[in-house]
């Protein structure tokens, strides 16, 4: 049985509501219009946590005109056409629900009851009847009743763990689901649908992160920061009448057509680790597919057990992959990724391709194929990859929208007749992936290699404050990569330091200031930092390294400022990001490097490494001594 305390039904309920309105409290008033109605109609969406026209809005409604709210005369004559005759485009009915929203505690209290009942309590139910304990599977089962109005038999049947009151393992379960949920929602047949896969995605990263009882805080919902907050729900205060039936939520996604062609996982023999059994079972689909081909024989000539098909039997045993061991192979076995393994499957929905290496064949000491996150593409559409193939740029584009943060073709060297893609290195995101390759270290062996490295650059103070931070706020989290920018140092210095707690080094970047930050002396130091918008100020303060995204720098990362001296850097549009300013030509001409308008501007020829170093969780902190 699940047993919440008070601030965990907080987060849990704060989460939703950032994934549904954008905002922790909730946007009482909020109305969307989605083409998810019956036989996708257009309908509208209200309230906190959206219900439908077509669903439960009627009964919503009625619950506030039953209340006496200060609009429920006016709401009451649409009552019973609410469902029954299109209101989607009622100009005053809409207006009359966002007023009510808006402005009425009423109508704020009757959604908070409603949206418990309708769903909560529904969801509470369904986890205990199947045996579930912990509070981030709540979270799980709770987003699937708001989404979904249930959890879909059309994906319980497409992965093997069983529930936990049938003898199944709940973390595995919980990761099996939400991994076949994402794929289903990024490759759903109604592309509204498809922007919705933020949620998996973020509830991916809190299983990642082993967030299990939603210590770890913030959480980041689609971009928010979400912590407990101290909410408390207003519904207590204010009687609101009961409904007379039973709430049974109709919502878009469940009446979507279930056409998305997602096999069901083959059965595989239990193993250890959650991860393990997901990735079998992703291996197992891979290797039944008749849109991949997987090369048996090295591009060298080379045969070995370290194929690209060998690869894929393996993991789909329960085994971890063989390395090569020619040229310059490592040798040994690492455990595929379960982000490659999904983006493969991914792939296949849109092309048909041939994997000539996975974690096999020679390559660089430090490449990603011997962490098991990489795999090269040498056939697309049944045409081998060469320069002139028309396909290569949108493969490799759709190779990005599923996460993969390296992607190689034709035109850069070594990849002429093939098409690498590597997903991030960040050791947080695949916890399995960690225990194969690296030794464990305990957190505390771990802060003294990161005081030993900042030692050695004279950011201790710095550092002690950054570990505190995580201690406090995060103690479940340790990142392999972590930054600290040190604004005691001139620009033409490096003063970007990325801490490699795993490998024990350290690496020195440029690192723009906001010029706001300059003062009057101008002369390369940053003196003034501000939090407000429009200061063009850099902001100091811990900072949690987001997601990667495209923009008009180029690849570039958002990042979220966790304390009060830097909340603002979403809304500032503060991110990381290269600038042609920032380079030794810049400071051999002017005798420092340009600034920026408040974001942490690097070289454009170090940018992808840093970011790709730090996303998906790092902490970063801007730090000036006092």
């Amino acid at each position: 049985m699940i047993k919440l305390t008070d601030q965990q039904r907080r987060i849990c309920e704060q989460v939703i509501n950032v994934f549904e309105t954008g905002t922790p409290a909730g946007k009482y008033g909020a109305i969307s219009i989605y083409r998810d109605g019956p036989n996708r109609i257009r309908q509208i969406t209200y309230g906190r946590s959206q219900t439908t026209e077509y669903g439960n809005l009627r009964q919503l409604v009625e619950m506030y005109v039953a209340a006496g709210g200060k609009y429920s005369t006016e709401l009451g004559s649409y009552a019973p056409k609410i469902g029954q005759v299109a209101l989607v485009d009622n100009a005053t009915f809409k207006d009359l629900l966002k007023r009510a929203g808006d402005e009425d505690p009423v109508m704020r209290a009757t959604q908070d009851a409603f949206f418990d009942k309708a769903y909560f309590t529904p969801a509470r139910k369904w986890a205990d009847a199947n045996g579930f304990s912990q509070a981030l599977s709540m979270l799980v089962i709770y987003d699937s009743f708001i989404h979904s109005g249930s959890i879909l038999p059309l994906l319980r049947s497409r992965f093997p763990e069983k529930p936990p009151a049938q003898g199944g393992d709940e973390k595995a379960w919980i990761l099996q689901y939400v991994t076949i949920r994402n794929t289903w929602l990024m490759n759903n047949s109604n592309p509204d649908v498809r922007p919705s896969a933020y949620r998996t995605k973020d509830l991916l990263r809190e299983i990642n992160l082993g967030n299990w009882d939603l210590s770890i805080v913030p959480i980041i919902a689609n971009g928010t920061p979400v912590d407990d907050g101290g909410a408390t729900s207003t519904f207590s205060a204010i009687k609101i009448p009961k409904p007379e039936e039973e709430v049974i939520e109709f919502h878009g996604e469940t009446e979507l057509p279930s056409d998305v062609d997602l096999a069901p996982l083959s059965a595989v023999e239990p193993v250890v680790s959650a991860a393990t059994q997901t990735a079998a079972a992703l291996a197992a689909q891979i290797l039944a597919s008749n849109r991949i081909t997987l090369a048996t024989v090295h591009p060298s000539g080379v045969v070995d057990q370290a194929n690209a098909r060998q690869n894929m039997i393996d993991t789909a045993a329960g085994k971890p992959a063989t390395r090569s061991n020619y040229g310059t192979a490592i040798g040994g076995t690492v455990p595929l990724d379960t982000r490659l393994l999904s983006g493969i499957l991914e792939l296949a929905e849109t092309y048909t391709f041939s994997i000539s290496e996975i974690v096999g064949g020679s390559h660089t000491a430090n490449s990603r194929h011997y962490l098991g996150i990489s795999a090269d593409f040498n056939v697309i559409d049944g045409v081998g990859v060469n320069a002139a193939h028309t396909k290569v740029p949108a493969f490799k584009k759709l190779c990005r929208t599923l996460g993969a943060t390296e992607v190689l073709g034709p035109g850069d060297a070594g990849h002429t007749t093939h098409v690498h893609a590597a997903w991030p290195r960040v050791v947080e995101a695949q916890p399995a992936v960690l225990a194969a390759n690296f030794l464990a270290a305990t957190p505390a062996h771990d802060e003294s290699v990161l005081l030993k490295l900042a030692s050695d650059v004279g950011v201790i103070p710095a550092m002690n404050r950054l570990l505190a931070f995580r201690n406090q706020n995060r103690p479940g989290s340790n990142p392999r990569f972590w930054a600290i920018v040190n604004f005691d140092l001139h620009s033409a210095k490096p003063r970007l330091f990325l801490f490699d707690r795993v490998d024990g080094t350290t690496v020195a970047y440029l690192c723009a200031h906001g010029v706001g930050s300059e003062g009057t002396a101008d002369d390369g130091y940053a003196v003034i930092f501000s939090n407000t918008p429009g200061s063009n100020c850099s902001s100091l303060g811990v900072y949690n390294c987001a997601e990667i995204y495209d923009g008009k720098h180029g690849k570039s990362m958002r990042l979220d400022g966790l304390e009060a001296s830097n909340s603002n850097a979403r809304d500032r549009f503060v991110v990381m990001h290269g600038a042609d300013y920032v380079s030794p030509e810049w400071i051999a001409n002017t005798g420092r490097i340009g600034r920026s308008d408040g974001c942490t501007a690097l070289e454009l020829s170090r940018t992808r490494e840093v970011i790709e170093a730090l996303h998906g969780g790092s902490l970063m902190l801007l730090w000036k001594s006092p």
